[in-house]
Order: C-alpha cells, then sequence, then structure tokens
C-alpha cells in the first residue's frame, strides 16, 4: 500500500519512509569555497570587453533617453494643467468684474433718482412755500 493519497486531508495509514541519512536530520553539504572572480576574466579578449562596455553605455543611454522623455510628458502635462487653472481663474475675475460693474451701475442709478426724487420734493416745498407767501390758496 502506497502512503500517497488522492486525499490532501487523509493521514498515511502507514509511516513515511525513513530519511536517507543515519543521523535523522537533512544532509547538508560542506561549505565550498568560491574561487575570487575578476572584474575582467582573462577568457574575454579586449575586443569583446570593449564591446560589452559600449553596449553597456548603449543601453545607460536608452535608459536616461526614456526618463528625460518621461520628465518631458509630465512636464507638458503639469503646464497643460496649470494653463487649464489659470484659464478658469481668468474667467471667474473677468466674471466678478462684470458683476462689481453692474452692481456699480445700478448704485449709480439709484442714487440719481433718489437725488431727483428729492430735489423734486424740494422743488415742490419751494413752490408751495412761495404760493403761500403770496397768498394764494
Amino acid at each position: 500500500m502506497s502512503h500517497l493519497s488522492t486525499d490532501p486531508c487523509a493521514i498515511p495509514a502507514e509511516p513515511l519512509p525513513a530519511p536517507a541519512d543515519k543521523r535523522g536530520g537533512f544532509h547538508t553539504r560542506p561549505f565550498r569555497k568560491r574561487k575570487q572572480e575578476t572584474m575582467n576574466p582573462p577568457e574575454i579578449s579586449t575586443e569583446e570587453q570593449a564591446a560589452l562596455f559600449a553596449e553597456q553605455m548603449r543601453h545607460a543611454l536608452d535608459l536616461l533617453r526614456a526618463e528625460v522623455d518621461s520628465l518631458r510628458v509630465q512636464n507638458n502635462h503639469d503646464r497643460d494643467m496649470a494653463n487649464l487653472r489659470l484659464t478658469g481663474l481668468e474667467t471667474a475675475v473677468h466674471d466678478h468684474e462684470m458683476r462689481i460693474r453692474a452692481d456699480t451701475d445700478g448704485v449709480t442709478q439709484f442714487k440719481m433718482w433718489a437725488g431727483l426724487a428729492s430735489g423734486g420734493s424740494g422743488l415742490m416745498a419751494l413752490a408751495a412755500l412761495i404760493r403761500s407767501f403770496l397768498g394764494g390758496g
């Protein structure tokens, strides 16, 4: 009978086989010393090193160009958003200015009509005084 079952919750009927290591633990390998790696292994020729370095520089240059392009796109977006906000503020300022001018015109007209009305009543009072003084009435 096998100790493996298709049911993941099943408990095996027979014990699992003993580990291969006689000590009862996991078998570990002894540490090996790495051989010293150099930056320029002697197997690579100078031409290959130059080609590898040139490819690394081209890759770094491509990364820098991509970052600069990304910054340009972000800068254009920020400028567009600032222009949009500025347009909204200019519209609001123009609207407020038109409202203030309309209110000022209304106040001026009210003062003019109030002045004419008070001047007219003063003129009527003066006419009534002259009429009563001259004995009309």
